[in-house]
């Protein structure tokens, strides 16, 4: 249901969860903030990669990831 802690890191290239967040927000990926952790549906990101969503906001892929 949602990503692990490593599957973070590895969508992110980030280890500190406001990294992460800044970097999620940056891929059009919908999370939520915990204490200490960010929590991402593994829908979400199926949703976000698959919709163009990088073609709608401009990122560059193959140099985020």
């Amino acid at each position: 249901m949602f990503l692990t802690a490593d599957e973070i890191v590895e969508l992110t290239g980030k280890v500190k969860p406001s990294a992460q967040a800044r970097m999620l927000g940056r891929l059009g990926v919908a999370f939520k903030l915990r204490p200490g952790r960010v929590l991402v549906l593994k829908s979400e990101v199926e949703r976000a990669l698959s919709s163009g969503q990088e073609q709608k906001s401009g990122i560059r892929w193959d140099k985020v990831l």
